[in-house]
Parts: C-alpha cells; structure tokens; sequence
C-alpha cells in the first residue's frame, strides 16, 4: 500500500503550510507576515521553497515522461497528485526503465508541448454546482473548445466529486469524454471518487502504478529522451503572491458574536470575524470565500499527550524528509500539523500494532468492514482511548512520529467572504456558525470555527488566502435586477454584495429573502439590513421559521411573491442568487423557483426545470451552497 511506501513525503508538502506561531507582528511588513520562513524559538525553521523542490525537479538525463496534472480547488487533488508522484518515483528508481514523473498544476497547460506527450494521468475535482475549479476553466476551455488529436496520448482521468450534489464528477466526466473524442487512448477506466473515498483513490493509484511497470508502457512512451519540462521555473511564477500553498499571517482585528447564546451546545453561535491583511496585497472580489487554516483543540491535544505518556515538549521530524533542521515540538505538531479528526487505516494500523491492543490487534475479532464502520465514527483521541485501555504498551517517540506522517494534513477551511473591498481593501470580514454537537459522550466540535470562537482573541494570527469564486458576482450591468436567497451565514456574500450597492450611484432592484428561526436569536446583522431597507437600497424580506405557531422558510416566502418573482426574472431579465445549505435550503428553493415558473409561465414541470436550467446556463442564475 502507498501509504507504506511513500506516504511521509506529500504531507510535508502541506504541513508547512500550517505550521505558524500566534505571535504579534508589524503587519505593515508583508515580510513578517509571511509562511516562507516559519519561527520558533527566533530561529529559522525552514523555508517554504524547499519543501516542494522534489515535485519540481528538471531531470538531466534521458528518460520516458509522465505528466501528472491536476485541477483542485481545495486542495484534494493535488494531494493524490503528489502521492501518484511519489509512488511513480519509487517504481521507477527500482525499474531500468528510467521513468520521470512531472507534476503541474493545469492552470499552468499552456507550458505543455502535447505532441511531446505520451503519457497522461489527470486528477480534477468539480467545484460548486458542477464547475471546474477557478484554476481548471482555461484547461478546460482549451481541451473542450481547441484540443483536436491527441491519439499519440494514452491516459487516465481520476475524477473527484460529492454525490450530495447534482452533478457529481461533471468536470471529470467531461474531461474524459471530450479526451476519448479527440482520440485519447484510455489506459485506465476513469474511476470517480465521492467524497475522500480513499480506498478508489488507492485502486487508481495502485492501478496506474502496474500500468506503468508494464510493457505495454514502455512501448506507448517510446524511446528515451531529454525532457523539455521546467517545472520549477513554471511554479516560481506562483511565488510573488499569497495563496493556498503561500497563506498570509493575518490579524484578528475584531470578532462578534451575532446570535443569541444561552446553551452553547443548542443555541446556534453566530460570529463575525474581522481579519487585518494589510501589506499582503490580496485581492478579492465580491463573492469570493477566505481561506483560513486552522489550529486543533489544545485540550484535546493535551489528553491524546496524556495517553501516549509524552509531554508535548519531545521534539519530531516535522511531516518532511527534506529539512536538515526541521524538527517542531510533538505538541506543535498536534496542533498545527495534522488533521486529528479522522483516522486513516494506515494510521489505525500503526497504532494498533504499536500498542498490541489484545482485540483491535486480533484480526479475528475486527474485519475490515467493521474496521471501516469503527473509524468511520471515531477521531484520534476516541482511538487512543480504546488502544490504551487495555494495553501497557507505549509506542516511543520515534515510533509515534512514523504513525503520526500516515495522518492527514490539517487543511484550511473556507468562509463566504462579508464585505466588500471597495470599502476596505485591507480589511476581511467573514460570518461563521461554530459548530458543536456531543458524539460518543465527548463534546465536540468543527475544528475552524471552534478555533476562531475559543481560541483566537483579538490580536491573534492565523494563516489566510484568497479563494476566488468567478462564478458569484454581481451583474456587470449594475442597473439588471438581483434577487439574493440565503438562510443563516448563507448572508456573507450578500452584505458585500449590498455595501457595493450602498457605494453605487445607480443600480437596480435588489430584493433580499433571507431565513433565521427568531428575530430575537439569529437575525443575523439585522440592524444593517434594516438600514439598507430603510434607504432604499433593498427590498427586505424575512423568514422566521421558530417565531411563529407555522414554520415559515425563504422558499414560502418565494412562492408569496410568485407573481413579483416572475416578472423581474421574465420581464426584467433579473438574477437569481442562492447561498447556504445545499442538503435542503438550495434544493427547497429551487424546487419553489421551478413551481414558480411553471404556474406563472403555464408550462409542464419539466418543461420549467429546463427554464431553470437554461437561466443557470445564462448565467442569471447563481448558487453558491455547501453540504452541512
């Protein structure tokens, strides 16, 4: 299995990322602000450049290529594009046949002399209501519209997706498709992925590794020869910004709380956090989302401490072979590094052999399946608990730290972003509900938001970056109609979206439905929204659904109003806006708008859902939404 072989090498990819300190800083020095250098103790860590310079290697000598690209927008599929790497490059320094994986980003295609390729793996997920991610659309754009024959090109699509949604693996299915049309060789059946099924990302891997160690490889590369790739001077043209790969250590200038609180474990907590990027240079637009990284709960690092019977303060490799100094606090590592969770099978097992729990360790008394059914409910520390139960074995820090790289990475979280630059550029506002809920007797919670809420005052730092979201924006004609549909924090666009409206000389109707249980517990900025209603800026329109005897949601709202509702969108050409939660606010809501048509136009039901569907097409009708 790859995570045994090579599994410590991508996640230090990731890790550094993370790695930060809550310290004060001149924020006016972009410099100081930066993850290029990471700090402890006033020394030099490492620097972020070297971390990747195995994925950017320029080979010297003659060899047989292999292009690994990937499209991702949260970072998933580049993940399983460095782990293919990895694997890739083992298989060939054990092979004679002098295999040289190349790794790139798709953004970067236009670097790529298809006629040199031969052969092609490509990982691509399918962002928001069926779209490439931000970085994919000129890829895609190119092999849909310009690519005309690649039959010298043998390849394999790995498609990543959420069947929550409704058009799950769109971008992948395409891909491969429109690449079979131009006469694509298909090496490997595309596999779809739904969710992080880890176990289809380990059969494509495995698959492709045996494809590669066959002849059949060896003849569809053809003979060696130089590479003309220069992976590393492509990636340093992502050097002079902040992004993902490159976060800027912000300052919590201020956070509020928006809802009423009585219980924390029931009432829902609502904030607003204010984040000082000045000196970064970042740039967003209305509708784009903040990407935040995150740090675990600290008493939940200090238990799992307890049970492993360290201190914290024993030092560990930081997840990377690659630094000569690269060592962090065990604690620091908990922390900062490592998605505690969930738990990988490679994990469990390393753990389990480590502390020779007497029925974990039994294979007899734990099959796979009920292997898979256990960790699909439990965290690391609910692991722990039950391996040190009845067990006197403890693994010692070196051990521990091999067990610790099989962890994931601890990846950023992302927030609509709630106020516009064009009345600050230099402050970042996102809206947050922080998720609690109690699970196996343990209080628990999501691991951002409770760190936002908990454990990050004002003051405090945390790494950020901007994820664009081109398909959210306002209408470039500002005089064309909006209709804004959102529940809870499915707000935060629409306050960036109506400060512009506020800085605006002349715009067009703006009508706001928005949904909360009771006017006294989560009407969120409800004196702003007010204010703006009161202007003139909006026409305001609430859904409580826990203040009166009859729930009341933004969709009966919709239907109300069917017959406004038809006219500014059949009459006025107005765009529709829907943001929150996919799993039942967004389908509710599209189900209202498709009744709507249908009773307004005097249409059958599919008849209307075509309706829909070519507005979304036209882009007048947008959805930006998330499972919960």
């Amino acid at each position: 299995m790859w995570e045994l072989i090579c599994c410590t090498v991508f996640f230090a990819s990731l890790v550094v990322y993370v790695i930060y300190v809550l310290r004060p800083t001149d924020t006016s020095q972009a410099a100081s602000s930066t993850l290029d250098a990471f700090i402890r103790n006033d020394q030099v860590i490492s620097e972020l450049s070297k971390d990747k310079k195995k994925y950017q290697t320029r080979f010297s000598e003659d060899g047989r290529q292999i292009l690994i690209l990937y499209g991702t927008e949260y970072g998933f599929s580049e993940e399983i594009a460095y782990l293919l790497f990895d694997r890739l490059k083992c298989s060939s320094e054990n092979s004679s046949e002098h295999w040289q994986p190349r790794v790139l980003n798709v953004k970067h295609h236009k670097h790529i002399h298809w006629e040199l390729e031969n052969v092609c793996f490509i990982v691509i997920s399918t962002s928001g209501d069926g779209v490439p991610p931000a970085d994919a659309r000129e890829f895609m754009s190119f092999v849909m519209e310009e690519a005309s024959d690649l039959s010298h090109l043998g390849y394999s699509v790995l498609a990543l997706g959420d069947s929550s949604y409704p058009h799950f693996c769109r971008t992948g299915r395409m891909l491969d498709s429109r690449m079979k049309m131009v006469g694509g060789q298909v090496l490997i059946t595309k596999m779809e992925v739904d969710g992080e099924d880890w176990s289809a990302v380990n059969n494509w891997i495995d698959a492709v590794v045996s494809w590669v160690l066959s002849s059949a490889a060896s003849q569809l590369a053809g003979p060696p020869r130089r590479d003309y790739l220069d992976v590393s001077s492509i990636e340093k043209s992502d050097d002079d910004g902040f992004s993902r790969n490159r976060p800027f250590i912000a300052t919590l200038k201020n956070k509020v709380l928006l809802t009423r609180v009585d219980n924390p474990l029931t009432d829902r907590e609502t904030i607003k956090c204010e984040f000082d990027i000045s000196g970064s240079n970042l740039r967003w637009t209305s509708g784009d989302a903040l990407g935040i990284y995150p740090m675990n709960n600290p008493s939940t690092v200090t238990r799992i401490l307890f049970l492993l019977h360290f201190t914290g303060d024993e030092m560990v490799q930081a997840p990377s072979h690659h630094f000569s100094q690269g060592t962090i606090s065990l604690k620091e590592a908990l922390l900062k590094c490592y998605d505690i969770k969930c738990v990988p099978d490679a994990t469990y097992s390393s753990l389990r052999d480590l502390m020779a729990h007497p029925v974990h360790k039994n294979p007899n008394k734990m099959t796979d399946e009920l292997e898979k059914e256990y960790l699909a409910t439990r965290e690391l520390i609910d692991v722990l608990e039950d391996l040190t139960s009845c067990s006197h074995s403890s693994p010692t820090i070196e051990q521990l730290s091999s067990s610790l790289h099989t962890l994931r990475p601890l990846q950023p979280r992302f927030y609509s972003i709630a106020s516009s630059p064009l009345l600050d550029n230099s402050t970042v506002t996102v809206i947050a509900a922080v998720v609690r809920y109690t699970a196996g007797g343990r209080e628990r919670g999501g691991v951002t938001t409770t760190f936002l809420q908990d454990h990050l005052a004002p003051g405090g730092q945390c790494p950020v970056f901007i994820s664009h979201n081109p398909d959210f924006r306002l209408p470039v004609d500002r005089n064309v109609p909006v209709i804004l549909i959102g529940a809870g924090t499915g707000l935060a666009p629409y306050r960036a979206f109506l400060q512009e409206q506020e800085l605006a000389n002349n715009f067009g109707k703006t009508f706001l439905y928005f949904g909360c249980r009771h006017n006294e517990w989560d009407y969120l900025c409800q004196q702003e929204l007010e204010k703006w209603a009161d202007k003139g800026i909006l026409h305001l329109r609430v859904a409580f659904s826990r203040q009166q005897q009859f729930k009341v949601y933004v969709q009966d709202l919709l239907i109300e109003d069917s017959h406004q509702i038809w006219q500014l969108i059949n009459e006025e050409n107005a765009t529709l806006y829907v943001c929150g939660d996919a799993r039942n606010m967004a389908r509710d809501v599209d189900a209202a708008l498709t009744s709507i048509v249908e009773k307004c136009k005097k249409v059958y039901s599919q008849d209307a859902k075509e309706y829909m569907s070519n507005l979304q097409n036209a882009g007048r009708y947008l959805r930006d939404v998330w499972i919960t």
